[in-house]
């Protein structure tokens, strides 16, 4: 179960789209995306969008921001307001959005995307790729269909204490805004 919430995902999208110059490659965008949902786990231990975590042959990413980037499923006006028409490998944030209008993004998340921005950003996909393959220690290679990455796998990796009861907190949050009312969002 997940708590994924498409309009963040579009909107961290759109962000570094937004930082490239209104363009980025997919395989750069998706890998970002991951680095920063990592990033704010590591930081808050909450999620950045909810979206599961999985591992493919080119590292990890997010299951339902891949679907989307990929637009291998009907893509939704939340997703469509923020991101543009692929174009080739690349994808574009919306015509005329600015940074301004990502109010979906918390100061702390926005914080959390600049870092990664700055650290990683001058990076293409493949090299991104890379990264993750040699540093990310919740990856391994799937050897054919993805498989999900467990958050006691991610919160070891960035050596956790107390992997456990962290898991335990994600799950109860999930439970939580699921009794609200019946139908899995995030905050």
């Amino acid at each position: 179960m997940n708590t994924f919430n498409v309009e963040k995902a579009a909107q961290i999208t759109a962000y570094f789209a937004l930082r490239a110059g209104g363009s980025i490659d997919e395989l750069k965008v998706l890998k970002l995306v991951y680095i920063a949902e990592r990033a704010y786990l590591d930081a808050y231990e909450l999620p950045l969008t909810g979206d599961t975590l999985i591992a493919t042959s080119h590292g990890p990413v997010l299951a339902e921001t891949l679907d989307h980037v990929n637009a291998s499923i009907p893509l939704n006006l939340e997703w469509k307001r923020y991101i543009g028409a692929r174009v080739h490998h690349a994808v574009q944030a919306a015509l005329g959005l600015s940074i301004d209008a990502l109010d979906h993004l918390s100061i702390a998340a926005i914080e959390v995307l600049d870092e990664v921005w700055a650290k990683h950003g001058h990076l293409d996909g493949f090299a991104l790729r890379d990264l993750t393959h040699d540093e990310f220690a919740e990856w391994s290679d799937s050897n054919g269909p993805a498989r999900q990455i467990s958050y006691s796998d991610l919160f070891r990796a960035l050596h956790k204490p107390n992997v456990e009861t962290l898991v335990e907190r994600h799950r109860s949050r999930e439970r939580d805004q699921i009794s609200f009312d019946g139908i899995p969002h995030s905050s």
